[in-house]
């Protein structure tokens, strides 16, 4: 069972990416068109959680991909929020999608059934080892900045978990594809995680497809498009991470 006392292996984040499956790049792509993501959540608006969400996002995303979509299913964030804490993070006031790949890595995750979202701060960790759904070996970063290999990862191999600057301007959207000249890509600036489901052209516009956490009301039924090969925009590629099984 989970301990805190264990002991953080070096990130496994900076080898080499996987082997990507063969074939031609699409021109498009939306997973959510495989049956292989889980319906929007909504992780309210007293617990900064994007993190955990998007972290068994891309989990039950690429699991379900790897097994068949009848094997999809909703993970705990809360799992996440509860014992990530221990690597350091701080639940519900933030925390990092890499130290929850490396929990996922090391323990498991939960179903969400089994360890139900509350979105509460400071409760202790409930994770039973025997009720883990899945574990993953490793993760992996895209290099950092290269949306053409972000585009490849998705394209061919599943969603992944990115980290973002996320401006007001963000919070508030709505519709149509988000720019922002305020967005930064520097890493020091990244404060929010979504799940990168896919990308598309829309008009003469490239779009990265983005799944939140802040309700199926919040932006395009929970989702948003974020301007595609902007050099960058808003870090989607600066910190991007998948789960290697």
């Amino acid at each position: 069972s989970y301990t805190s006392q264990s002991q953080l292996r070096p990130s496994e984040s900076d080898a080499p990416l996987p082997e990507l499956p063969t074939g031609p790049l699409p021109l498009t792509k939306d997973w959510r068109d495989e049956k292989v993501v889980t319906p929007v959540e909504d992780q309210g608006k007293d617990c900064k959680a994007s993190w955990a969400f998007s972290a068994a996002g891309v989990i039950e995303s690429n699991y379900a991909i790897r097994e068949g979509k009848d094997k999809l299913v909703t993970l705990s964030a809360q799992n996440l929020i509860d014992c990530v804490k221990e690597y350091g993070d701080n639940s519900c006031k933030g925390g990092s999608t890499e130290d929850a790949l490396h929990f996922i890595d090391d323990y498991g995750i939960m179903k969400e059934t089994d360890y139900p979202y509350e979105g509460r701060d400071g409760a202790s960790c409930e994770f039973d080892e025997s009720k883990s759904f899945t574990k993953i070996d490793k993760y992996r970063k895209i290099p950092s900045g290269s949306e053409q290999q972000l585009k490849k990862v998705v394209g061919l191999q599943g969603p992944v978990v990115a980290n973002i600057h996320a401006t007001e301007k963000f919070i508030s959207y709505d519709y149509g594809v988000f720019y922002d000249e305020e967005c930064s890509s520097v890493s020091s600036n990244l404060n929010y995680s979504v799940l990168v489901v896919g990308y598309d052209i829309v008009g003469n516009q490239e779009i990265w497809i983005l799944k939140n956490s802040m309700g199926s009301d919040w932006g395009i039924n929970g989702y948003m498009r974020l301007a595609r090969n902007k050099k960058n925009h808003c870090g989607i590629a600066t910190a991007a991470f998948l789960p290697v099984w």
